[in-house]
């Protein structure tokens, strides 16, 4: 009787025992286990790179042509203010200079035909630089405005007076795209017809 109660009480454990081992089985099968540091890099996304800075270019100053010797060299500013300097000349194959002021018949009576001259020629590489001494700088804007002028009048520097000072106005340069001087000096205005002519023999 003995021994039949201790197999019951034998048998009653064991089957406790082995009840429990399955609980810690089920519970520990419902976690899931945590991603290894290395698996936790490569799936965290990586942070996007910021895209550079764009440098805003610096204002470049133009470049000066291989071998550069005007034989004007100047620095001023036009009517509005911008600055120019000799370097102009590299920008156009031929640029016509014509010092002037409001005062003179001359001056101001040729100056519908030259911007007409400005517009016809420009494509071709033609620029027209009117040349303003600068005490008369003011009233010379206001009759450019009422005479519909829009190429530039510059300032008159001492090195350009130093070309064109004849003794009296209006007086005419030309220049070529490598800053040297060509054709003659003109004194005196001249016709559209007359202005054209030369203009047209120098671009060639």
């Amino acid at each position: 009787m003995k021994k039949t109660i201790i197999c019951c009480v034998l048998a009653l454990l064991l089957s406790c025992l082995a009840l429990a081992g399955c609980g810690q089985q089920a519970a520990a099968s419902a976690v899931t286990p945590a991603p290894s540091a290395e698996v936790q890099e490569t799936e965290i996304p990586e942070s996007t790179p910021e895209a550079p800075e764009t440098e805003t270019p610096e204002s470049e100053e133009a470049a000066v042509p291989e071998d550069w010797s005007p034989d004007i060299v100047f620095t001023t500013v036009d009517t509005e203010g911008n600055e120019w300097t000799d370097l102009c000349f590299a920008e156009a194959k031929l640029t016509m200079l014509n010092l002037w002021a409001y005062w003179c018949p001359p001056c101001v009576g040729e100056m519908p035909d030259l911007q007409k001259l400005y517009e016809k020629y420009e494509e071709d590489g033609f620029r027209i630089l009117g040349i303003s001494m600068e005490e008369y700088e003011k009233d010379n804007i206001l009759k450019m405005e009422e005479l519909g002028v829009t190429y530039p009048t510059l300032r008159l520097t001492e090195s350009i007076d130093k070309v064109m000072n004849t003794g009296y106005i209006p007086v005419t340069i030309f220049v070529d795209g490598e800053g040297h001087l060509v054709g003659e000096l003109y004194g005196g205005s001249r016709s559209y017809a007359q202005w054209e002519t030369v203009i047209q023999e120098l671009l060639k």
